[in-house]
């Protein structure tokens, strides 16, 4: 069979998810599956606020996994952890059992999403395997970790590396083929393991140095010190790494680590230093509302900007801008709060439904810094008090 013949169903239509399938159906049979009813209707009216569905409107999508028969899976599934930090894997091990109902002799089960090592062969033999159908023998899986940074449009799907692994040489070379047509460069890992383990350390790096530089941020502000000044001297050094203090949300960096910890933990291994760094920046609220705490009245009317989890996107899953937001409208009662990304709204629209008069805030503050606030930075001025005051944290 051609490569280009090849049907392919890409599982989840999300931030990870959607843009996959809207590059594979350039090049192949593609259909796309989620189990959201309400977000399959916005992709179909191309009303998806982080990408431009118009183009695919001719492919299968449904929320129905018996219309996305196909020769290829690719698993975009979320894996978030429960409340305790511990790994959650139910969203990804229900929709393989549904799978289990429909997948053929020879097709090719591909996962996209993030955990620790043992992962994909694990959740292959437990929830598709069977004495009748036999991983290798029936089928075969291969792993090739989500890289998509919502908002970026610089480091797109195409320009950033593609990682792939397989569970055998005949489902790599297959792999390989379909991202091929799809990204510039590929990087072929020796096992699934290697490609599993190397996800997880991408963003508990990142979560790592910025932990780092949110105790400097705290040292700093104990010592009364300016930290941009601070920062901006550091990094005239050539090889200075520039990571900035900050709130640590979303559904990757504040949760990989998570599953890195539990992976180390399993394997009798400790890690003192992630797990520092995770609390450090669990804590880093608190930090921040202490601050501003000393710059608020009770009696101020507070206007904060944005409550996603980072710039230019809708996604609030595990986003501690909306946790300080909510607790400073807790005890600050006269706090409004807009983000254009999560409404859907304009600023407009916002200041008419809540009746905000010009020249109406003691206090604004930018929590997200959207581009969409610097394009509209003269009107947030204009709704700023006389002796108001531009508050501002380091983000």
């Amino acid at each position: 069979m051609l490569i280009e013949k090849t049907n392919i169903t890409v599982v989840g239509l999300g931030y990870v998810g959607l843009p996959l399938f809207i590059e594979l159906s350039k090049k192949f049979n593609v259909k796309g599956y989620d189990n959201d009813i309400k977000k399959i209707q916005k992709i179909k009216k191309n009303k998806i606020d982080f990408i431009k569905t118009k183009n695919i409107l001719n492919r299968v999508i449904s929320s129905d996994l018996n219309k996305c028969v196909s020769d290829i899976y690719i698993i975009c599934l979320p894996t978030p952890t429960f409340k305790n930090k511990k790994p959650d894997l139910r969203i990804i091990s229900n929709c393989l059992k549904k799978l289990k109902k429909i997948i053929k002799k020879n097709d090719l089960i591909i996962f996209e999403s993030t955990y620790y090592p043992g992962t994909t062969e694990y959740l292959a033999r437990k929830y598709i395997s069977d004495k009748n159908f036999i991983l290798k023998k029936d089928y075969a899986i291969a792993y090739s970790p989500e890289r998509i940074n919502p908002g970026d449009k610089i480091n797109t799907l195409k320009r950033t590396t593609k990682l792939i692994s397989s569970i055998d040489k005949k489902s790599l070379n297959k792999v390989k083929k379909i991202y091929s047509k799809i990204c510039d460069n590929i990087h072929i890992c020796k096992s699934i393991e290697i490609a599993e383990m190397s996800k997880l350390i991408e963003n508990s790096q990142r979560d790592i140095n910025i932990a780092y530089m949110n105790d400097i941020f705290k040292i700093c502000n104990k010592y009364n010190l300016n930290f941009e000044d601070v920062f901006n001297a550091a990094k005239t050094k050539w090889n200075f790494l520039d990571f900035k203090p900050g709130l640590v949300g979303g559904h990757c960096i504040a949760v990989d680590s998570y599953y890195l910890s539990q992976f180390a933990k399993d394997i009798n291994q400790n890690i003192d230093l992630i797990d520092a760094a995770r609390n450090v920046n669990e804590k880093m609220i608190e930090v921040y509302y202490n601050i501003l705490k000393k710059k608020l009245e009770i009696s101020d009317k507070i206007l904060l900007l944005g409550y996603s989890f980072k710039e230019n996107v809708s996604d609030i899953r595990n986003s501690k801008n909306l946790l300080l937001v909510k607790k400073i409208k807790k005890k600050y009662l006269k706090t409004y709060s807009f983000d254009p990304h999560v409404e859907n709204n304009t600023l407009e629209k916002f200041i008419s439904d809540n009746q905000i008069k010009y020249k109406s805030f003691d206090k604004i503050l930018v929590l997200v810094k959207h581009k969409y606030f610097k394009q509209k930075m003269n009107i947030i001025k204009k709704l700023l008090k006389r002796d108001g005051e531009f508050m501002k944290i380091i983000k």
